[in-house]
């Protein structure tokens, strides 16, 4: 668990934030399935740099 918070620590300063209109989620509820694939693929897609940082420290 060390190496993980050494590794986040160390990323901090490489990942960018997002883009004040990419900071959100628009909201399925109430759309079609598209809707509810594109939010679960910007989930994911955000997601990916940790999951890399949790795989990287082992």
């Amino acid at each position: 668990m060390r190496a993980a918070v050494a590794a986040a620590a160390q990323a901090r300063g490489r990942l960018q934030p997002a883009a004040p209109d990419e900071d959100d989620l628009r909201d399925p509820i109430g759309g079609t399935a598209a809707d509810f694939r594109r939010c679960a693929e910007e989930i994911e897609r955000s997601l990916r740099p940790l999951a890399a940082l949790i795989g990287a420290a082992g």
